[in-house]
């Protein structure tokens, strides 16, 4: 009886083991998501600010406008 207990494997631990190694896999695909997502938010950060750029310009043109059209 004493021999048949030396082989039994505990399967939580097995289970917590596996679990482990799959939470270390798909941390690592977390991290590759992660910075396609930091590029991706750069990138739209950029057209938002060139964008908010273009829409001053427009609102100083608009603005001038407006005023040389009131004077006549």
């Amino acid at each position: 009886m004493d021999e048949l207990n030396l082989y039994q494997i505990d399967c939580e631990n097995i289970e917590n083991i596996i679990d482990k190694i799959n939470k270390s896999s798909s941390n690592l695909e977390d991290k590759e998501v992660s910075v396609k997502n930091d590029e991706k938010y750069r990138a739209l950060r950029a057209t938002i600010m060139e964008q908010r750029k273009k829409i001053k310009e427009l609102e100083s043109q608009n603005k001038i406008l407006q005023e040389l059209t009131s004077k006549n």
